[in-house]
C-alpha cells in the first residue's frame, strides 16, 4: 500500500474521508487533517520522512505542497457540485441574467467552458497563483459588476468585507471520491513499481552474473553483489559514479550506442583483473524513450599473467608488439572494411587468416588484432614459416618430448599460451605440422609420442600470399586445418589496387627513415604525385626501400620528380625479353614497354607512338627520360 497525507478544506470532515478511504485497498492514509497554511509545510515534511508518497489538498495548500517534489492530487469541485451551487444562486437572485465571478486557484475547479450555455448565465474566471492576489482579483470582479462570486474561505471573507455577494465553493463527497479514485490508481502503480523493483533487486542480487544499471547520463544507478565483487568496490564507490570512471577501458562507443541510439550489443569481450568477461549491453526503454541501459558481465576464464622471467625472455626474443589500429590511417575502401572486421573480431580468441601479396600489411594487421584482444599483455609470438627447414620449424613451434624432459627453453607454442601465435606463410608447414596446429587449436599440444593439454588458450593468426584453396584441392594443405584457420578471413589487396593508401605509407616510411638517419628530405609536389601514381609491385617492402634510398641519396633538402623517378626505376627487378634472352633489369615499367615495342617495330618510332597512344614528341621525351636509344 502507498502512504498518502490528506489536507482538507473546512467543508469536508475527517470522518467522511476516513470512511471513504477504507474502501481502497492500495491507499494507506498516513494523515487526514485540517491545518492552517502556517503549519502545512512543516507537517508535510514530517509526513515525507515517514514515507508519504502522495498529498491530497486544495487551493493555496495544494500550491504550497508542490514545492516539496511529491505528487499532489487536487480536491476539485465537480461539475455536478458546482451546478448545484449555481442553481441555488439563481434562486437567490432571480430578477435578471446573472454574471458570476469564479475566484480561486486552478486546482479548485472543474472545466466550466460550457456552463454559460447550460445555465444561461455569464461566468468569468479569475484564477490566482498567490493568496496575495486576492484583493486585486476581487476588485476586478467588482469593477466588472458581477452579481456574485464563488470561492474559498479567504475569498468569502474578503468579498463580504468589500460589500460583495459571495458563495463558498464547498465541494463534497463527489469531489472527494473522484480524487480518491485517482489516488487509488496512482497508489496501485506505485505498488506495482515497488514490487517490480523488489523482484528486480532480488533477481539481480541472486544472479550469478554481474549486473550494472546506468542512466542516460552514464551514471551507475544499480549494481548487484556479484558486480561489486567483480569491481572489488563497495556500493558507495559504485552508485552515482560515471561508468567511464569505473571501467575506463570498456568500449564507450558501445555505451553511447545503447543510451543514445537504443542499440543492443552482445558478447563484448572485456578483460578485468586478469579475467575475461562476456558483456551484454541492453538499452532500457520506457514508452519508446531510452532511459538508460543494463550491462551484464558473465565470467569466462582467467588469463594467466606471465611471470617476470618468462616476460623478460619474451621481450629479449622480440615476442611483443605495441602496434595498435590508431597507429595507421588507411583510406581505401578495402582496408576500411578489413580493419572494421578486424576490430570486431579482435576481442575474441577465434583464429584469423590474413591473405595478401608479399609486402602488404599482413604482419602489421596481426599485431593490431593482438593489441586489441584480451591477450594484449601477453606474448605475440611471430614465426616466419618460410625461413626454416620443415623439421626445424616443427620443433621450433611445437617442441619435442626430449626438449620438455631435459628442461630446455620452451617452444613457441608454449610461449604463446594465453597470447597470440602468428604464423606467416602458413602454407609452408609440413603435413605433420599442420596436424599439430589443428590439435593446438583444439587445446592439445602434440609432442613426439605424447599428447598434452595446453595450459592456456592460444590465439592463432596466420597469413599467406598463396592460393590456399588450390593447395587444399591438390592435397598440399589440410582441408580441416583450412576450415579452422579461416573462421575469419581478411583479404588485403595490393597497393596498386588501393591508391588512396599510398600517400599515407610514403609519409610513414619517409618519417621513419628521416628520424633513423637524421636526414630530413622534403618531397616536391611532383615527387609526391609520382610516388602516388606508381604501381608498387613490391608493396610496402618497396615503398620502404624507395623512401630509404630517397633519404640517403638525395643531395638536396627537396627531392624532385626526376630524382624520385630514378629511384623508382631502380627499385624493382623487371624481367625484360630481348632477342630471346631474359635479362633482369631495374627499370620503370613504362621503359620496359617502350623497349619491347621498339624491338617489335624495329625502331619505328611512329608505330611505337601509335601503339602507346601518344605523340612522337611525347615518345621522344619518354626515351630521353629513361635513356632509351633507338638501336
Amino acid at each position: 500500500m502507498a502512504k498518502i497525507a490528506v489536507y482538507l478544506p473546512g467543508s469536508i470532515s475527517e470522518d467522511l474521508v476516513r470512511l471513504a478511504v477504507a474502501k481502497y485497498k492500495h491507499i494507506e492514509p498516513l494523515y487526514i487533517c485540517q491545518l492552517h497554511n502556517e503549519e502545512l509545510l512543516e507537517h508535510a515534511s514530517k509526513a515525507i520522512s515517514e514515507g508519504c508518497e502522495f498529498f491530497i489538498a486544495r487551493g493555496m495548500q495544494a500550491v504550497m505542497l508542490e514545492q516539496l517534489n511529491i505528487p499532489v492530487l487536487p480536491l476539485r469541485i465537480t461539475a455536478q457540485e458546482l451546478g448545484v451551487l449555481l442553481k441555488k444562486i439563481k434562486q437567490d437572485i432571480p430578477e435578471r441574467p446573472l454574471k458570476i465571478g469564479l475566484i480561486g486557484f486552478a486546482n479548485m475547479f472543474c472545466d466550466v467552458s460550457h456552463f454559460n450555455e447550460l445555465f444561461e448565465i455569464e461566468i468569468q474566471q479569475y484564477l490566482l497563483t498567490s493568496i496575495d492576489q486576492m484583493s486585486g482579483v476581487l476588485q476586478k470582479a467588482k469593477d466588472a459588476d458581477v452579481d456574485a462570486v464563488i470561492g474559498g474561505r479567504n475569498c468569502n471573507h474578503s468579498a463580504i468585507n468589500m460589500g460583495m455577494c459571495s458563495y463558498f465553493a464547498a465541494g463534497g463527497a463527489e469531489g472527494l471520491i473522484a480524487t480518491l479514485d485517482m489516488a487509488e490508481k496512482m497508489c496501485e502503480l506505485a505498488d506495482i513499481k515497488r514490487q517490480d523493483s523488489a523482484e528486480s533487486e532480488a533477481m539481480g542480487q541472486n544472479n550469478f552474473n554481474g549486473i550494472l544499471q546506468i542512466d542516460r547520463n552514464r551514471i551507475v544507478t544499480r549494481a548487484n553483489n556479484v558486480m561489486r565483487n567483480i569491481l572489488g568496490m563497495d556500493q558507495s564507490e559504485i552508485l552515482g559514479h560515471n561508468i567511464k570512471e569505473l571501467l575506463p577501458e570498456f568500449s564507450q562507443k558501445s555505451i553511447d550506442n545503447a543510451v543514445m541510439n537504443g542499440q543492443e550489443t552482445f558478447s563484448i569481450m572485456f578483460r578485468l583483473h586478469d579475467i575475461v568477461y562476456a558483456v551484454n549491453l541492453s538499452p532500457v526503454k520506457v514508452a519508446s524513450e531510452i532511459t538508460g541501459a543494463f550491462l551484464t558481465f558473465q565470467e569466462g576464464r582467467r588469463i594467466r599473467q606471465m611471470n617476470t622471467e618468462i616476460r623478460t625472455e619474451m621481450v629479449k626474443r622480440g615476442y611483443t608488439t605495441h602496434r595498435i589500429f590508431t597507429d595507421f590511417h588507411w583510406k581505401s575502401n578495402n582496408m576500411t572494411e578489413v580493419v572494421q572486421t578486424a576490430k570486431k573480431v579482435a576481442p575474441f580468441a577465434a583464429p584469423v587468416m590474413i591473405i595478401g601479396e608479399k609486402g602488404v600489411e599482413k604482419t602489421m594487421l596481426a599485431q593490431c588484432i593482438h593489441s586489441a584482444s584480451v591477450f594484449k599483455d601477453n606474448g605475440f609470438v611471430s614465426v616466419e614459416c618460410s625461413a626454416w627447414p620443415q623439421d626445424e620449424l616443427d620443433e621450433l613451434i611445437f617442441g619435442s618430448l626430449d626438449q620438455k624432459v631435459n628442461g630446455q627453453q620452451p617452444c613457441l607454442a608454449e610461449l604463446a599460451q594465453d597470447g597470440t601465435l602468428f604464423l606467416n606463410d602458413v602454407e609452408c608447414l609440413s603435413r605433420e605440422s599442420q596436424y599439430k596446429l589443428r590439435m593446438l587449436l583444439e587445446g592439445e599440444r602434440v609432442y613426439r609420442g605424447s599428447i598434452m593439454k595446453t595450459e592456456g588458450e592460444i590465439r592463432v593468426i596466420c597469413a599467406t600470399s598463396a592460393n590456399v584453396i588450390n593447395l587444399v584441392e591438390n592435397g598440399f594443405f589440410s582441408d580441416q586445418l583450412y576450415y579452422e584457420l579461416s573462421v575469419v578471413k581478411l583479404e588485403i589487396k595490393p597497393l596498386r589496387e588501393r591508391l588512396e593508401d599510398i600517400a599515407g605509407w610514403v609519409s610513414y616510411w619517409m618519417n621513419l627513415w628521416q628520424k633513423k638517419y637524421d636526414r630530413y628530405v622534403h618531397l616536391s609536389k611532383g615527387a609526391e604525385s609520382a610516388m602516388e601514381k606508381y604501381a608498387w609491385p613490391g608493396n610496402l617492402h618497396q615503398v620502404s626501400n624507395v623512401c630509404q634510398k630517397i633519404v640517403l641519396m638525395s643531395e638536396k633538402h627537396e627531392a624532385d620528380e626526376l630524382f624520385v623517378n630514378q629511384q623508382l626505376e631502380q627499385s624493382y627487378p623487371v624481367l625484360l625479353k630481348l632477342h630471346d634472352q631474359k635479362i633482369v633489369v631495374f627499370q620503370d615499367k613504362k621503359a620496359v614497354e617502350i623497349n619491347e615495342l621498339l624491338h617489335q617495330y624495329q625502331g619505328n618510332r611512329e608505330k611505337v607512338a601509335e601503339a602507346l597512344g601518344v605523340s612522337k614528341t611525347t615518345l621522344w621525351r619518354y626515351m630521353k627520360k629513361f635513356g632509351i636509344s633507338e638501336n
